[in-house]
């Protein structure tokens, strides 16, 4: 009964039932007692300990980590302090070891010494079996701390006699607040009142119950502090000297954070199964057999086969067409032998027979151990990637014709000034000479050709030089009017041959001195106008100039040519601005032309940051307008009106005249 004295005990029978390792130390760093737990897990009885070296019975493995914390705790200030928990301390056994996870806590003995009293639990083939346990349980990526337990006893009625510091820690009630109070109504949830009692009940008739899940509320200072806590139970029966069940020890574990690292792991399963459901790209993978076992929403759109239909069926025999079923083959079985492949591109052909192309990345799928069991397969219907590809093929094609059409152009249009410059040389010096009147008209003829066809080969060459991105605006100072009015002044004479009024107007407050390319604006207006002159038999010809919006930095001019010629049909101006397109073949044999003017004007203008556009009807007369932008020139002094005296400056002025477009603007 020495024992039971000291450390305050039922018996030392109840506590060898303790379902755990019960040993303790002395202040003279010697064994004082030892449960049957304790011989059992270690190899050494109590007679054979009691009294000896504690020292000497541990492994060097971990010695001096052990001996210092028990000395920490007898060299401490007594009962109460913080119980030492988790302690690994590997024994000597044979010619191995053993391996015990305890808790440590210090106790006053009867002699008034302390002794380090400690409950653990042999993890030996615990540690051994971890290995094995990661690989079966995938799920489970942290160990479990075992010795991490709550111990409790109760009495044959159930009332609570003993609670060690980790049940009152894991609780929140200290032991002076249970002992003697009903350990179901203390501690458990109401909900789970019946199903404890019953294991309870169960261990006083002498059937134990292991791994038994309860929860336990913590209790705090308020009920703010309150907390569930899941306990895993071990309940085997008490029993006194007599070997009477005279009650029943708990051990518990608290798997709180267990259970929310598993509801953790299953959310994040989930989350990832939603993600490759969801993926915007086709997933698939396949087992080391080569048969589906992953496939996703996209890969189900793509080729109408539902996930149900292609579970378990073998990926490349079944939904592999025969003529790439090697190649597909080949790079799923170097996967599987961990030669991943990226960006093999294959064609897949659906459900209803379409051919979808597909590039797959093939990569390796392992377990825990770095075991390859399969394959993950990611993919992307490139299908409309490719389709866009041989357009873009098509298209470089295209443009490589068109870009040797336009130097065979520009090379021809070179080749064929020089000698016609040689023409139009000699026939002017035969012109020049004493003709008669027959010759005359022959050398007439010849001159107007010429010049027709040089109007022409310039054409080409500036439709060559805008195709090519070669033709290169230059920006010099100039004055909008003077061009618009040298524009006029160029076709006049041809205009009033065929008894044409033509007239132009500018507002005289405009400002029009701006910085661009006078050149390629005479240009278009040239062109213009001497298509509206060539298509107006009686009537006018008419320009308006208007400035449209003017910055600090820039001007844009819209310029308008009205005639009153034979006008455009609606189907008409839908071939205009082609290049050596016309409205229609008989305007091509009564007026001539090549159909490249409106073309190269528009592209001019374009170049300007302008548009060109036409407003017209049949037997209505024409409107070809265009826009273009410049730069902003110096303002410069205005010319001061001179010859009125100031008193007249602003009288109103009658302008007569029988020209309508003049009247009106």
């Amino acid at each position: 009964m020495e024992r039971e004295g000291q450390f305050g005990l039922v018996s030392p029978l109840s506590m060898d039932e303790i379902p755990c390792v019960l040993f303790g130390v002395n202040s003279d760093f010697k064994v004082c007692f030892w449960n049957k737990e304790a011989a059992s897990s270690i190899g050494k009885g109590v007679n054979d300990v009691i009294g000896s070296e504690f020292i000497a019975l541990l492994a060097e493995d971990g010695r001096e980590d052990t001996i210092s914390k028990v000395k920490g705790l007898l060299n401490g200030n007594g009962p109460g302090q913080p119980v030492i928990r988790n302690v690994e301390m590997t024994f000597l056994h044979g010619g191995g070891h053993v391996i015990l996870l305890v808790n440590m806590n210090i106790r006053k003995n009867s002699s008034g010494s302390m002794d380090v009293i400690c409950t653990g639990q042999d993890i030996t083939s615990i540690k051994a079996s971890e290995r094995n346990m990661i690989r079966t349980a995938a799920e489970l990526q942290n160990f479990i701390d075992l010795a991490n337990a709550a111990i409790f006893g109760t009495d044959e009625k159930l009332l609570i006699n003993e609670w060690n510091q980790q049940s009152a820690q894991i609780s929140g009630l200290t032991k002076e607040m249970v002992i003697g109070k009903e350990f179901v109504k203390v501690l458990i949830e109401p909900d789970f009142h019946d199903q404890v009692s019953e294991v309870l009940r169960s261990a006083l008739e002498g059937r134990g119950t292991s791994n038994f899940e309860i929860h336990v509320m913590t209790r705090g200072c308020d009920d703010a502090d309150k907390r569930r806590i899941d306990i895993l139970l071990n309940v085997t029966s008490k029993r006194g000297v007599d070997g009477k069940i005279v009650g029943v020890i708990g051990v518990g574990q608290d798997i709180t954070e267990r259970k929310r690292v598993e509801a953790e792991k299953v959310r994040v399963a989930q989350q990832l199964q939603t993600f490759i459901d969801t993926a915007n790209a086709p997933i698939f993978g396949i087992d080391d057999k080569g048969r589906v076992n992953e496939w996703n929403n996209k890969a189900a759109d793509i080729t109408g086969f539902s996930k149900e239909e292609v579970m378990g069926k073998d990926l490349v025999e079944v939904y592999i067409t025969k003529e790439f079923r090697a190649s597909v083959k080949e790079v799923l079985d170097n996967a599987l032998q961990g030669r991943e492949k990226s960006n093999f591109e294959f064609p897949l052909f659906t459900k209803d027979k379409r051919r979808v192309e597909v590039l797959l990345n093939a990569t390796s799928r392992r377990d825990l151990n770095g075991s390859i069991v399969g394959v993950i397969g990611v993919g992307q219907d490139i299908t409309e990637m490719r389709r866009l590809m041989e357009q873009e093929a098509l298209l470089f094609q295209a443009q490589a014709a068109n870009d040797a059409k336009s130097q065979f152009l520009a090379t021809m249009s070179h080749e064929m000034r020089t000698p016609l410059n040689v023409i139009m040389g000699m026939n002017q010096l035969v012109m020049d000479t004493a003709l008669t009147a027959e010759q005359r008209k022959f050398t007439e003829q010849i001159r107007i050709s010429s010049q027709s066809l040089l109007l022409l080969i310039n054409d080409i060459l500036d439709l060559t030089k805008v195709e090519a991105g070669k033709l290169e605006l230059v920006c010099v100072d100039f004055d909008v009017r003077g061009v618009m009015e040298d524009a006029v002044d160029s076709v006049a004479s041809r205009a009033l041959s065929k008894g044409l009024e033509m007239c132009s107007f500018m507002g005289p407050d405009t400002r029009t001195l701006v910085m661009g390319d006078p050149d390629r604006l005479r240009q278009i207006l040239l062109n213009l106008l001497s298509n509206a002159i060539k298509f107006t038999k009686t009537g006018q010809v008419y320009v308006l100039v208007e400035l449209e919006e003017e910055t600090s930095t820039h001007k844009t001019f819209r310029f308008k040519v009205y005639d009153s010629g034979i006008g455009i049909s609606e189907e008409g101006q839908k071939k205009l601005f082609n290049r050596f397109s016309q409205v229609d073949s008989s305007t091509t044999r009564t007026y001539g032309g090549t159909g490249l003017g409106l073309a190269i004007s528009k592209q001019f203008a374009e170049l300007m940051n302008g548009s060109m556009g036409v407003q017209s009807g049949e037997g209505r007369g024409s409107l070809f307008w265009f826009s273009a932008v410049f730069k902003a020139a110096p303002p410069a002094p205005q010319p001061e009106l001179r010859g009125l005296p100031e008193e007249a400056r602003a009288l109103p002025v009658l302008l007569v005249s029988r020209n309508e477009t003049l009247r009106n603007s």
